[in-house]
């Protein structure tokens, strides 16, 4: 009770006081000013007159605070779709980068070939499954590809047509264990033949036990044989081993093609090649030698 009584007489002392600054103002415009009682109440109510000020101010800039928030949605949405068009365009510029690249390389390679014709052919298929490692590219016997005819890429040699249809062919490649190339050491002219069949390795076999060859020498293709032209690119030499009682010395080949990742290829025209594709199509040593 005595807590209500407390709480009353607070109540009856504010209307009191509200009342009297409500009667000061409307009549200290005729008495010419406040009285001193009129200043103190004044001075003590001008704290929550200001706080209510301040606040009504900020709810006026509310609609200002909530228009400038929309802005910085749409900027930031603006931004968005920039920086997306600058990825794509990265991208786009990247693999013309790229393409231009192998291209180059494959001009490169192209010059390097005399008295051949090479033609450009893109990959569009890979075999995963099967006997035989090979792709398969874009031209066919319409574009005047034949069975045997070498393939290359920028960074070295492909293989040769296996199998041709009227606008696809099927090309075998060289870490196929079905191929052989006969090849030379790029500096000592050591000759051997590179064979396939060791999941994308290739093995320099039948160089002989007195070759100078030393890990990281470059091999290239002879010429020798009855499909490829000399000079062509295959891989560096890694280790070195003797074999067959010490008679003749065998080499594995690090590939400069990565037969994972080729996409554009050139084959190589009037090669004259031609072979039966039942047979299993690989260089003999003894043609290798000839």
């Amino acid at each position: 009770m005595r807590r209500f009584r407390f709480q009353g007489r607070i109540l009856i002392i504010i209307l009191l006081i509200s009342a009297a600054l409500i009667l000061a103002a409307t009549t200290s415009m005729s008495r010419g000013g406040l009285s001193l009682v009129e200043k103190i109440l004044r001075e003590s109510a001008s704290p929550l007159q200001s706080s209510t000020l301040t606040l009504s101010e900020k709810i006026a800039l509310l609609p200002k605070y909530f228009s400038a928030v929309n802005g910085l949605v749409d900027e930031n949405e603006k931004l968005k779709e920039e920086v997306g068009d600058l990825q794509s365009k990265n991208t786009y510029m990247t693999e013309v980068a790229q393409e231009n690249k192998r291209l180059r390389g494959l001009l490169n390679m192209a010059e390097t070939v005399q008295d051949w014709q090479p033609k450009g052919a893109t990959v569009i298929g890979r075999s995963s499954q099967g006997w035989y490692e090979t792709i398969t590219i874009d031209g066919g016997s319409k574009d005047g590809f034949a069975v045997g005819m070498p393939v290359i890429s920028g960074d070295g040699l492909i293989g040769r047509i296996w199998q041709v249809t009227d606008n696809t062919a099927e090309v075998l490649l060289i870490t196929d264990a079905e191929s052989a190339v006969a090849a030379i050491a790029e500096i000592t002219r050591d000759a051997g033949i590179v064979e396939g069949g060791r999941s994308n390795k290739l093995l320099m076999v039948h160089i002989p036990a007195e070759s100078k060859v030393v890990k990281g020498q470059i091999i290239i293709s002879s010429g020798l044989g009855s499909y490829y032209p000399p000079g062509l690119r295959i891989g560096t030499i890694g280790k070195i081993k003797k074999s067959n009682g010490s008679l003749t010395l065998q080499a594995e080949i690090i590939p400069f093609v990565d037969f994972n990742k080729v996409e554009s290829v050139l084959v190589l025209l009037n090669s004259g090649a031609n072979i039966d594709t039942k047979d299993s199509g690989k260089e003999s040593t003894n043609d290798a030698n000839d």
